[in-house]
Protein backbone atom coordinates (compact mmCIF):
# COMPACT_ATOMS: atom_id res chain seq x y z
CA UNK A 1 0.00 0.00 0.00
CA UNK A 2 0.98 3.53 0.76
CA UNK A 3 3.72 2.65 3.23
CA UNK A 4 6.06 1.19 0.58
CA UNK A 5 5.21 4.01 -1.83
CA UNK A 6 6.65 6.64 0.54
CA UNK A 7 9.71 4.63 1.66
CA UNK A 8 11.40 4.46 -1.75
CA UNK A 9 11.38 8.19 -2.59
CA UNK A 10 12.57 9.05 0.92
CA UNK A 11 15.48 6.61 0.64
CA UNK A 12 16.36 8.02 -2.78
CA UNK A 13 16.35 11.58 -1.43
CA UNK A 14 18.43 10.46 1.56
CA UNK A 15 21.08 8.90 -0.72
CA UNK A 16 21.23 12.01 -2.91
CA UNK A 17 21.63 14.29 0.12
CA UNK A 18 24.28 11.98 1.60
CA UNK A 19 26.22 12.06 -1.68
CA UNK A 20 26.07 15.85 -1.86
CA UNK A 21 27.24 16.10 1.76
CA UNK A 22 30.20 13.76 1.14
CA UNK A 23 31.14 15.65 -2.02
CA UNK A 24 31.07 19.00 -0.17
CA UNK A 25 33.28 17.63 2.61
CA UNK A 26 35.75 16.28 0.05
CA UNK A 27 35.91 19.67 -1.72
CA UNK A 28 36.57 21.49 1.56
CA UNK A 29 39.32 19.04 2.53
CA UNK A 30 40.95 19.31 -0.89
CA UNK A 31 40.91 23.12 -0.72
CA UNK A 32 42.42 22.99 2.76
CA UNK A 33 45.15 20.60 1.62
CA UNK A 34 45.99 22.79 -1.39
CA UNK A 35 46.28 25.84 0.86
CA UNK A 36 48.62 23.88 3.10
CA UNK A 37 50.80 22.94 0.14
CA UNK A 38 50.98 26.54 -1.03
CA UNK A 39 52.18 27.59 2.43
CA UNK A 40 55.26 25.36 2.23
CA UNK A 41 56.51 26.64 -1.13
CA UNK A 42 60.18 27.65 -0.93
CA UNK A 43 61.23 31.21 -1.64
CA UNK A 44 64.61 30.28 -3.14
CA UNK A 45 65.89 27.51 -5.42
CA UNK A 46 69.34 26.20 -6.27
CA UNK A 47 69.84 26.78 -10.00
CA UNK A 48 72.41 24.71 -11.92
CA UNK A 49 74.64 27.22 -13.71
CA UNK A 50 76.65 24.74 -15.82
CA UNK A 51 74.67 21.93 -17.41
CA UNK A 52 77.63 19.55 -17.13
CA UNK A 53 76.71 16.78 -14.66
CA UNK A 54 80.30 16.28 -13.46
CA UNK A 55 81.42 19.92 -13.06
CA UNK A 56 78.20 21.76 -12.28
CA UNK A 57 77.93 24.74 -9.96
CA UNK A 58 74.81 25.99 -8.25
CA UNK A 59 73.61 29.43 -7.32
CA UNK A 60 70.68 30.34 -5.09
CA UNK A 61 68.02 32.39 -6.90
CA UNK A 62 64.44 33.48 -6.10
CA UNK A 63 61.84 30.99 -7.34
CA UNK A 64 60.11 33.70 -9.35
CA UNK A 65 63.09 33.97 -11.69
CA UNK A 66 63.02 30.30 -12.74
CA UNK A 67 61.94 29.49 -16.28
CA UNK A 68 60.88 26.36 -18.11
CA UNK A 69 63.93 24.27 -18.91
CA UNK A 70 66.05 25.45 -15.96
CA UNK A 71 67.81 22.72 -14.01
CA UNK A 72 67.46 22.93 -10.24
CA UNK A 73 68.82 20.91 -7.34
CA UNK A 74 66.21 19.30 -5.12
CA UNK A 75 67.48 18.37 -1.68
CA UNK A 76 65.79 15.89 0.67
CA UNK A 77 63.87 17.23 3.63
CA UNK A 78 61.22 19.80 4.31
Amino acid sequence: GWKTFFEEPIMLIAFVLLGKNLEQRAKLKAASDMTGLLNILPSKARLMVDNDAEQSSFTEVPCGTLAVGDYILVLPGV
